[in-house]
């Protein structure tokens, strides 16, 4: 179960709700709300919003950069960038984050004008992966984390440091990272190393890898 928890941590909503007040909403999720870094982007916020005469408690305000696999959103969640209506311009890595993830089209509108946002435009421009009704943003959540937990987690782990890496990188050493990148991830999972997916799929046939995973082998 503590498993399931941390990870369901990892994924859901934006994947870090910086909005921190004093009580903060129960569906609200952030990375480490005790790093300090945190707090005191959340209480800036938190006391901005009150400062404008506006209600904190209708905002979470998602921190863009983020390890997490997958984002979720509520279909009727609020995103938008106020930094133009601040007289500032996006910045703290903001604007990198949106060029990366965004297209250059949607990235300069919404950072220009200030707009805001529903979970499923989110969608639509790459903000986050999946909207769902409010209700349902836990429970699809979760099923989520339980699909990852079947998984081999240094796989997954390389996995993720690999797609990152290779976007700046051309062809050829995009080739010679992954070629070393499975190499080390061989090296260091003896699961992998001993190759029980292939086995289950060639010699077992007892799986079909574009249907599921392979059975996690016990002190593999």
């Amino acid at each position: 179960m503590r498993r399931s928890v941390a990870l369901l941590l990892l994924l859901v909503c934006a994947s870090g709700c910086a909005l921190i007040p004093p009580t903060h909403p129960e569906n609200a999720y952030y990375p480490s709300p005790s790093d300090s870094r945190n707090l005191k982007i959340s209480y800036t916020l938190y006391r901005a919003a009150q400062a404008s005469g506006d209600d904190p408690s209708r905002y979470s305000f998602a921190l863009i950069q983020t390890p997490a696999v997958t984002a979720f959103a509520a279909e009727d969640a609020t995103f938008g960038l106020s930094e133009v209506n601040w007289g500032i311009i996006p910045g703290g890595l903001v604007s990198w984050n949106l060029a990366d993830m965004l297209s250059p089209r949607h990235a300069l509108y919404y950072a220009v004008t200030g707009d805001t946002l529903d979970g499923k435009r989110a969608v639509e421009i790459g903000l986050v992966n999946f909207a769902v009704p409010k209700a349902k943003l836990r429970e699809e959540t979760v099923k989520l984390a339980e699909k990852l937990m079947k998984l081999n987690p240094n796989v997954v782990r390389y996995t993720k440091e690999a797609i990152r890496a290779v976007r700046s990188m051309t062809d050829k050493q995009a080739r010679d990272y992954l070629k070393s990148k499975q190499d080390s991830l061989s090296r260091n999972d003896k699961e992998i190393r001993e190759q029980h997916g292939m086995k289950q799929f060639l010699d077992e046939k007892s799986y079909r890898p574009g249907l599921g995973p392979f059975k996690r082998v016990e002190n593999a």
